[in-house]
């Protein structure tokens, strides 16, 4: 039971966010317009050295079970590196040929199934951490540049010493490992891939203009800084023709353009390059569609000000073929249903309520509530530490073990008073992880976090 939600500024019918979406191929359909965005989970198997490494646990197929439960028309998971060597962190599940048995097929099979039991289309999200892979999985990864990562704010967190990627390396290193990943999607049962190609990782660092300094046809314009990405999909689309009904779509945030000289210019010419491709769809993150609460009588908007409003405003009107998602900050079915009707978007991206809320699509189209539960949208570290945290309370029983009910044993951090329980023990847990990391032990930042008041 959410104990309190966000203001909802006015009831609006909801009918318009239960349409189907078809994709380019004509051949997939999305049931609704909600999407669940990816999260990294960091519950599959860490084992370095072992074929199990990378695997998906009874854990995730719990949790991807209840989001197929909770209507979501499409469900991304989080962040799947295609190289065990350039992983986000510990707990990620892994596709690289160098892992490939029968065991992991048949658990990335039962994960898809999962997610599909209820109609949903299930998205592996695939990526490659490029100059932001720990020091502990590489000391010395690839990236488009030899620049370093800035700074985590997570003290344990310190990457690797990037290595520029050559070009006569872009085929075996990057090309083909996407390639595989995406027949071993295909092949174990998922509808389609979406290429991560945001938040600083491999691909977003030669999208950017102020990280990618290279002078070969990688670098320079936006044709030529996004060709790594073209390069993989047409690589998959060989592999995997477009009249197969498997779905291909990219990931980007705003955000990374935000240093650019020509940022709109740029990301408008990207737009439309990746929907002259076709991709399928596009999610596109970095902003709040719906304004943040008010904090000291302002508006802290970040890079979520003018900058998103003119991007979000124009890509629509680019785009002929491949479907937008947009992902940020959406908080009402009011939200929502305008972001659709005033066509910003088409389908609508949701991350952190999803921890909260599995089943919120069907909540909100069945008009049980009208928003999602509330949160401390200052407070980061609760915030995001509390939707792992979730997930992980999410996956520890199967709907049969909990009797249907999809939030047993999820704690509810909208009541204030979980909320304060629930960082304060975080706090607790973040010290020893501070004495593990100078203890030099590999660190999974997950807490498991069991109670729910």
């Amino acid at each position: 039971m959410v104990h309190r939600r966000f203001d909802n500024e006015k009831v609006v019918d909801v009918s318009i966010l239960g349409e189907a979406i078809t994709f380019p191929n004509k051949k997939c359909i999305a049931k609704n317009r909600f999407m669940k965005s990816a999260m990294s989970e960091k519950l599959a198997v860490f084992k370095p050295g072992d074929k199990t490494n990378g695997m998906p646990t009874e854990n995730l197929i719990n949790l991807y079970e209840k989001f197929g439960a909770g209507g979501f028309g499409m469900i991304v998971t989080g962040n799947v590196p295609v190289d065990q060597d350039h992983a986000e962190g510990i707990g990620n599940m892994l596709i690289d040929e160098r892992l490939d048995t029968l065991e992991r097929r048949l658990m990335f099979s039962r994960l898809a199934n999962a997610g599909k039991k209820e109609g949903s289309r299930m998205i592996v999200q695939l990526g490659h951490a490029g100059n932001m892979t720990p020091v502990h999985i590489n000391s010395t990864p690839l990236s488009s540049t030899s620049v370093a990562a800035h700074p985590s704010n997570k003290p344990w967190k310190i990457f690797g010493k990037p290595i520029q990627i050559k070009k006569c390396d872009m085929k075996e290193k990057i090309i083909d490992k996407y390639v595989y990943a995406a027949n071993f999607c295909y092949d174990c049962g998922f509808d389609g891939v979406e290429i991560h190609a945001a938040y600083g990782f491999f691909l977003a660092s030669f999208l950017s203009e102020k990280l990618n300094g290279r002078r070969d046809e990688y670098g320079g314009s936006i044709a030529n800084r996004s060709r790594i990405i073209f390069d993989i999909y047409k690589a998959i689309r060989e592999a995997i023709p477009i009249d197969s009904s498997f779905l291909i779509g990219i990931k980007i945030c705003a955000v990374d353009f935000k240093n650019a000289h020509s940022n709109l210019i740029d990301i408008g010419k990207l737009m439309t390059m990746i929907d002259a491709a076709p991709f399928d769809f596009i999610e596109l993150s970095g902003g709040e569609f719906e304004k943040p609460p008010l904090k000291n009588s302002e508006i802290i908007t970040c890079v979520k000000g003018a900058f998103y409003d003119k991007t979000i405003s124009s890509i629509q009107k680019q785009l002929k073929k491949s479907i937008l998602y947009l992902s940020g900050g959406f908080r009402t079915s009011y939200g929502m249903v305008t972001a659709v009707q005033e066509q910003f978007t088409q389908g609508i991206s949701i991350g952190k309520p999803a921890a909260a809320e599995p089943d919120l699509p069907y909540k909100i189209l069945e008009k049980r509530v009208f928003s999602c539960a509330k949160y401390d949208y200052f407070n980061y570290a609760l915030t995001e530490n509390g939707a792992l945290s979730q997930m992980y309370q999410l996956s520890r029983k199967s709907l049969k073990d909990s009797k249907q009910h999809i939030l047993e044993g999820v704690m509810d951090l909208s009541n204030p008073t979980t909320a304060r329980k629930f960082f304060d023990a975080y706090a607790l847990f973040v010290q020893g992880l501070i004495v593990s990391f100078k203890q030099n032990k590999p660190i999974n930042d997950l807490f498991e976090w069991t109670s729910t008041r």
